[in-house]
């Protein structure tokens, strides 16, 4: 679902709506591919309306690192 937020687009200054999408990402040390995690969540995804640029903002990040973090105290608490 899309949600119209007040926010302009910052390539072509139109109306920006906000979706949620599943992700997923890599975390760790990318020059060892071993010891990086792959960890999904629900983040906001910001897209203009007249040209199409997505982006992702500061909520994005906050719950990118909330999601990592419960997948490293979770994996900590296993071992």
């Amino acid at each position: 679902w899309w949600r119209h937020t007040r926010k302009r687009c910052p390539s072509c200054s139109g109306r920006v709506v906000t979706c949620n999408v599943r992700k997923r990402w890599r975390h760790g040390d990318t020059g060892r591919p071993e010891l990086q995690i792959s960890v999904t969540a629900v983040v906001p995804v910001n897209v203009c309306v007249m040209c199409g640029f997505e982006y992702e903002d500061h909520k994005a990040e906050a719950i990118r690192q909330q999601a990592t973090d419960a997948h490293l105290k979770r994996g900590k608490s296993q071992i």
